[in-house]
């Protein structure tokens, strides 16, 4: 793990090298690129990678058809989504899937953090991202959990800007990754009350 500890350490300092930029993210996108290629080197972090793999190989020799949703209930009961994303990244392989994945994580989590973020605390945001033992790291070994998180990151910015429609259709659709996402549907009626006016102003 001393590799993964180096490699953070460098994504923070990129990420402070960028407070004195006013009108670019470069050294936070450079962060984020250094912290995504590492994780699709191929790490066998975590128990959990295994299983996936091994999952990924059943469901690839399935032989159902990418499209054919009426079949998907045959190899997996629940999260049909993740199955749909195995399938469609067959020809790539299990580990071409993951790096995929990464990217696309890392992708919303650095879009999250320039709009919501402010330059001076890039640094502190990627910070509590790759030194947390919940985040990066865990990342790498529990996939669906990790990727239905980034969605609801994603589908936050849209409840920011009062796009709910937008909101509800992301978090259902992270719902199929992992059904726990729904749960998080729970923060339309909190933020309703949040933009509630007091009756006092």
């Amino acid at each position: 793990m001393i590799e993964a500890f180096i490699v953070a350490t460098i994504a923070v300092f990129l990420a402070f090298l960028n407070r004195r930029e006013k009108k670019h993210s470069r050294f936070l996108f450079l962060a984020f690129v250094l912290l995504t290629a590492f994780l699709s080197l191929g790490y066998y972090w975590g128990n959990d990678v295994a299983k996936y793999e091994e999952r990924f190989e059943y469901y690839s020799n399935s032989g159902i058809a990418l499209f054919d949703f009426s079949q998907y209930g045959f190899i997996a009961l629940k999260e049909l989504g993740f199955v749909f994303i195995n399938l469609l990244c067959k020809p790539i392989g299990f580990w071409g899937m993951r790096a995929v994945l990464f990217i696309l994580e890392n992708a919303i989590l650095y879009y999250f953090i320039v709009k919501h973020v402010d330059r001076k605390w890039y640094w502190l945001a990627v910070f509590v991202y790759v030194f947390n033992p919940n985040f990066w790291v865990l990342s790498s070994s529990m996939m669906r959990q990790w990727l239905a998180i980034c969605i609801v990151v994603l589908a936050t910015d849209f409840l920011l800007r009062n796009k709910k429609i937008a909101f509800v259709l992301l978090v259902l659709l992270a719902s199929t990754v992992h059904i726990t996402a729904l749960i998080c549907l729970g923060f339309l009626p909190l933020y309703a009350i949040q933009r509630k006016p007091s009756k006092n102003t």
